[in-house]
């Protein structure tokens, strides 16, 4: 579940460099989506 997560933060950082604010109420239909598709290939590179 981490390394998926690096990837969200990563995401996270290039909003803030270009001025954005994380909208922390709306960041599951935000981010989760992404997140969910990285960790799922985690998940089947571990197989």
């Amino acid at each position: 579940m981490s390394l998926a997560s690096w990837h969200v933060h990563l995401d996270h950082l290039k909003e803030s460099l270009s001025g954005k604010a994380v909208d922390w109420p709306r960041w599951w239909d935000d981010f989760y989506p992404s997140w969910e598709k990285i960790h799922a290939s985690y998940q089947e590179g571990l197989k």
